[in-house]
């Protein structure tokens, strides 16, 4: 296991669900239903490790994920987490909604309309993935935050076809809502547009840049 991921699991356990929260409420519900939930495991066909681990009573409710072995409640409420399954190589039922980025470890992307899409790392890019589409435009939110402060100094998108406003929610965090026209792109195969972000840092500047890929199908 390494730091980060050591980190994450202190984190947690430390600070308090969000049980408010629609996405948190979307993955409990997703997880109560899954067949690698412990509790819909028969006592007869558990491994001796998930025994051991319902035994000690450390995860609420006594319920754990069988697959990647996490505490589901604990591992749900945190925004950096993908499903279990992924760890055993199947699709994950629900996706990370907040990515570190690499160039910059202060920085982290939010995806804020997961219903959208989703957001995850492709070597060093930033990659947020629009779902199939039909529509002649799409529309999303994701909010970049950097600890210690987030000055934006510029963004371009790159192309006509997609519009980007922004909106300072605080001293760290910015939230681009992005509007994308798919009337050009091509049908049955994926487009990709690059949205760069230029933001000051120190005496200098940094500019990261996000890459929207979106399928349109012919439906």
């Amino acid at each position: 296991m390494n730091l980060k991921k050591a980190k994450t699991i202190v984190k947690a356990f430390l600070e308090e669900l969000p049980v408010d929260e629609k996405w948190y409420q979307d993955r409990i519900e997703t997880c109560n239903s899954c067949e690698y939930n412990s509790k819909n495991i028969s006592n007869d066909t558990l491994k001796i490790a998930d025994k051991i681990k319902i035994s000690t009573g450390i995860c609420d409710n006594s319920n754990h994920c069988t697959a990647c072995g996490c505490c589901i409640e604990r591992k749900c409420a945190v925004k950096q987490e993908t499903c279990g399954k992924a760890s055993i190589g199947l699709s994950p039922n629900w996706v990370a909604l907040e990515v570190e980025s690499l160039s910059d470890k202060k920085l982290s992307i939010t995806n804020i309309t997961d219903d959208m899409g989703s957001v995850y790392l492709e070597g060093t890019n930033l990659i947020y993935e629009l779902n199939p589409t039909s529509s002649p435009k799409v529309s999303f939110s994701f909010q970049l935050k950097r600890k210690g402060g987030f000055d934006v100094k510029s963004y371009n998108a790159g192309c006509s076809c997609t519009v980007g406003s922004i909106e300072v929610i605080d001293e760290e965090t910015s939230q681009f809502n992005i509007d994308i026209s798919t009337l050009k792109f091509s049908e049955n195969t994926w487009t990709q547009k690059n949205m760069y972000v230029t933001y000051n840092l120190g005496i200098n500047t940094k500019t990261i840049t996000i890459l929207f890929k979106i399928y349109k199908n012919g439906n």
